[in-house]
């Protein structure tokens, strides 16, 4: 189908005194109905009068195409590829030249020297904060450097800190974000087929003070004991083989309870300052 319109100019060689220069606009739609026929329609309307210009008229009709000999026909030519030349694996080698033609192995933009893909690196990483203690669900991203065409590789870490992922060997960024926290990061280079550990230490956004000390027996011994503590925040940690602990806490006043097997437990009261350290020391007697 199509729309159209068209101007036509009239003016006389002879008798110009009899007559004047005449135009007329027109304006129709024809649509085809077959490859040989199709119907119109039209309207022209006078815009300057003068010899056999009408003031308006309508047409319609039928227009046929008369054709001879054969119709032509269309022969669709398929074009054969050279398989030499295709890249069946994405990596940028065509195939003639190709160590690998069913697995990428182009980890730099050059064609790698060890055949084809190599065996995956092997990530296992910690998330921590600054006193060494596990910090769970911090997103964790890992950025190939070598590889401009790998996407990232994001992780959430989990309730003891860790995180584990295999990827293409070669020089890796970690950056990992948790809430309270300031963004941390950490470099490394893992060889396929290797695994690298790494551990990102995240710094407290909100400044903080921190509680620690020593647990021991009447005996002078280490204890392994848990310390709770209850006030604007609730925490918990456990002491190490020395005994020891530390917490990190926002100033203000705080209850902690400290217990282990076979001891009687203790309470005592705190107060932590901001930027501060608060010691507590504490010898626990065996119950009877």
């Amino acid at each position: 189908a199509e729309l159209w319109a068209s101007t036509s100019l009239a003016t006389p060689i002879a008798d110009a005194e009899r007559n004047q220069v005449a135009i007329e606009l027109r304006a129709g739609a024809s649509r085809r109905f077959t490859d040989r026929i199709d119907g119109f329609i039209a309207g022209g309307v006078g815009l300057d009068n003068g010899f056999g210009i009408p003031d308006w008229r309508a047409l319609a009709g039928v227009r046929f195409e008369v054709t001879t000999g054969e119709p032509q026909r269309v022969i669709a030519v398929t074009p054969v590829v050279d398989p030499r030349t295709q890249d069946t694996d994405g990596d940028g080698i065509a195939a003639a030249s190709d160590r690998c033609v069913d697995q990428p192995e182009d980890k730099d933009g050059f064609q790698d020297d060890d055949g084809c893909a190599d065996a995956p690196a092997t990530i296992d990483g910690r998330v921590v904060d600054a006193g060494g203690r596990p910090i769970a669900g911090a997103t964790v991203t890992i950025a190939q450097l070598e590889s401009a065409r790998a996407k990232p590789i994001e992780l959430t870490s989990d309730a003891d800190g860790r995180f584990t992922t295999q990827l293409d060997g070669g020089a890796l960024e970690l950056t990992a974000r948790a809430g309270d926290y300031k963004d941390g990061a950490a470099k490394l280079t893992v060889a396929p087929g290797t695994t690298g550990a790494a551990t990102v230490t995240l710094a407290r956004a909100v400044r903080a003070g921190q509680l620690r000390g020593q647990v021991l027996a009447f005996d002078g011994k280490p204890l392994a004991a848990t310390i709770t503590v209850k006030g604007k925040t609730t925490a918990t940690t456990a002491t190490d083989a020395d005994g020891q602990y530390t917490l990190e806490l926002p100033e203000g006043a705080f209850a902690v309870e400290i217990s282990s097997a076979d001891h009687v437990t203790q309470k005592r009261n705190v107060t932590i300052k901001l930027d501060g350290v608060t010691v507590l020391n504490v010898d626990l007697r065996r119950t009877k």
